[in-house]
């Protein structure tokens, strides 16, 4: 009490003018307040307009002992007379008007009349000591970082424990997706915040894909197509799909029902699960692979919170894997299913104007069974190479030819390829003199590949030189399969009718169900054996196929990318930019054990 009262002079005079206190003052002050708090009930803090009461301390002691303090002890007569007329009028005030009173202004008063000696003895009244500390403490409180942080994250945990869910829509494909959040300026505003906070490290990247890649699909959807004639008076129309667009699907499935044609061709390959991926009711599976998405809205959800679920939610659409892990993943590329039921329901329909062999299904994209071997190679390479650098180049050389093949050789022709490759084809497509384009949905922009061209082709060479792994398997696939795989309809027939068989297996024992066709290599064995399914090597060989000849030496071979896929689980956050959260680096943690082991 002696060491605080030797402080209360120095204290009051500062926070009376306004002055920084240090810590050791601050400090003082709690411990003072704390045990004022233990000797009395505090009656000054019940009601600032009780009377002011003169303190039982005693003065002649703290004097003695402070050599601070060389001053005789005061009389408490005199300085009661001194005081009179400024206590009066401060009991005055709290008379009339109690809760405006304030305790400290009386001392305020004090000082602004230059009676040092009158301020200090009033702060030996209880109810106006105890005044200036709590303001102390509380002026403290207000300025210390460490107390506000505490402050803000007491008051978001009672807003996330007081938080209500807010309905949200569906998510099924991209535009859904970002449909949501509230569309693109919402999405890229929410992670610009994030940005800003030090969460998310891809802001580029994010704006890249909702403006030049969503909401540009959004609005042109239905018109990414290029029509060509042949000289011969043949039609060819592409269509440029977005692989995760429920938009993409509609308008592949509308395009083939407008043009009936006698050839489709579409960006599938023979060594994967191609095959069986047509086999699958892949709208029926998705539904219950990915019933809903994996975030909720919450009323206390922060823009910061936003974009790491939308995020989560977009890992989730792009990588839940399909179901026994057929194809890839559940919601992508179900263009090519949609296609191929399109063509399957005009043969159903009518038995005129169908084409050779009653139309025909061609796997345009490169071929992956010449690419590995298991007896000779250690590793197969990785397929997510397919969409990076050159490689896109030689796959729209390989989409071109099976094109100019299915132009040359049937009367009408739809093609559905993923939007990446409609330039680079349109162009390469151009360069045959019996080519010409007759209408375009969308300007094209030059293909991304042509700046390497310009150059001499020597970022081409470099990678060839340098040994690129799956570069030069893609030149060997082309040379072993130039036109891609072609299916007759009476097999394409057959694998609908697995598809069907399959979805009524799902709708009675759900995801348990086995699937009605076998694996592709064995459905690419059983067509070759019947002669349904060829790899031709020239366009003669092809045109001697589809006259109904037999073709000799058409082995299927392996198939070394079937049902081989090992991730299970979608991608996590940090390929996002979002770190894990504590309960996701746990389990990220047990799974890698669990691999090793």
């Amino acid at each position: 009490f002696e060491i605080t009262a030797r402080r209360k002079r120095s204290l009051s005079h500062s926070t009376m003018a306004g002055g920084k206190r240090s810590s050791l003052g601050t400090l003082t002050t709690i411990v003072f307040v704390a045990l004022v708090g233990v000797r009395r009930s505090l009656p000054g803090f019940a009601s600032q307009s009780a009377p002011l009461r003169p303190s039982i301390r005693s003065h002649t002691v703290r004097h003695a002992e402070s050599p601070e303090s060389p001053e005789p002890p005061l009389d408490e007569n005199s300085v009661v007379n001194s005081q009179n007329a400024i206590v009066a009028r401060a009991q005055a005030k709290a008379a009339k008007n109690p809760k405006e009173f304030d305790l400290e202004s009386v001392v305020t008063e004090a000082e602004d009349a230059d009676d040092e000696r009158l301020a200090r003895e009033l702060t030996e009244y209880d109810d106006i000591s105890d005044s200036i500390a709590l303001a102390a403490v509380r002026d403290a409180e207000d300025n210390n970082p460490e107390v506000e942080i505490e402050l803000a994250r007491v008051k978001r945990q009672q807003e996330i424990a007081q938080a209500v869910v807010i309905p949200s829509g569906p998510v099924y494909d991209v535009i859904s997706l970002v449909d949501k959040y509230g569309g693109p300026r919402e999405v890229y505003e929410s992670h610009r915040i994030a940005s800003q906070a030090g969460y998310f490290q891809q802001l580029p990247q994010l704006r890249s894909y909702l403006f030049d890649f969503v909401e540009k699909h959004n609005q042109s959807a239905y018109e990414s197509y290029v029509e060509f004639e042949h000289a011969s008076g043949s039609k060819l129309v592409l269509v440029g799909t977005n692989h995760l667009s429920t938009k993409s699907a509609n308008f592949s499935r509308q395009t083939v029902l407008r043009e009936k044609p006698e050839c489709l061709v579409i960006e599938r390959r023979m060594g994967d699960d191609s095959l069986q991926r047509l086999t699958l009711p892949e709208r029926q599976l998705q539904e219950q692979l990915m019933s809903k998405a994996p975030s909720v809205f919450l009323s206390s959800d922060t823009d910061i919170d936003r974009a790491r679920k939308f995020q989560t939610d977009r890992m989730w659409l792009e990588a839940t894997p399909g179901w026994r892990d057929i194809g890839g993943e559940a919601a992508m590329s179900q263009e090519f299913g949609a296609a191929v039921e399109a063509f399957v329901q005009l043969r159903k329909e009518s038995k005129d104007g169908l084409g050779p062999r009653g139309g025909t299904l061609c796997f345009g994209d490169s071929d992956l069974r010449p690419i590995y071997k298991r007896e000779v190679d250690a590793l197969p390479p990785s397929l997510n190479e397919l969409g990076i650098g050159a490689n896109v180049a030689l796959r729209d050389l390989q989409f071109s030819q099976a094109l100019r093949a299915a132009l040359r050789t049937h009367k009408s022709v739809v093609g559905i390829i993923g939007d990446g490759h409609l330039a680079g084809i349109t162009q390469l497509m151009k360069q045959d003199p019996k080519i010409r384009v007759v209408k375009e949905g969308v300007p094209l922009p030059p293909p991304d590949w042509d700046a390497d061209l310009k150059d001499g082709g020597r970022k081409w060479e470099k990678e060839a030189l340098g040994g690129a792994n799956l570069f030069m398997r893609l030149v060997e696939a082309l040379d072993e399969a130039p036109l891609g795989s072609w299916i007759g309809a009476e097999a394409v027939l057959e694998l609908e009718a697995m598809k069907e068989e399959t979805a009524q297996r799902i709708e009675k024992d759900g995801l348990d169900a086995e699937p009605a066709a076998p694996v592709s290599s064995q459905l690419g064995a059983d067509f070759s054996g019947r002669g349904l399914l060829i790899t031709p090597k020239t366009e003669a060989d092809l045109r001697r196929w589809l006259s109904g000849e037999r073709l000799e030496g058409q082995e299927v071979g392996e198939f070394p990318f079937e049902n081989r896929k090992l991730r299970k689980t979608p991608s996590k956050l940090p390929s996002t930019g979002f770190p894990y959260s504590k309960e996701e680096a746990a389990k990220a943690e047990e799974e890698e054990a669990s691999i090793a082991a």
